[in-house]
């Protein structure tokens, strides 16, 4: 993340929204399903604010990228 220039406090909420979502899951996610991640962010939704639907969905879009190396 830092290869990529994001800032300390980016690659901290990014952390936070994938540490998130594997705690939902309670599995790898490596495997998730587009099904899945929409359940995730359908509930997620009901509780909590915008911006960190927005962060959550961030995380994960970098970690499929640039981690997983998948689109």
């Amino acid at each position: 993340m830092v290869c990529q220039g994001l800032r300390p406090e980016t690659i901290s909420a990014y952390s936070r929204g994938v540490r998130r979502v594997a705690g939902y899951f309670k599995r790898c996610l490596d495997n998730l399903t587009v099904d899945g991640l929409k359940g995730y962010f359908a509930a997620l939704v009901e509780s909590h604010p915008w911006s960190t639907l927005k962060l959550d969905r961030n995380g994960i879009q970098f970690y499929y990228r640039h981690v997983l190396q998948r689109p």
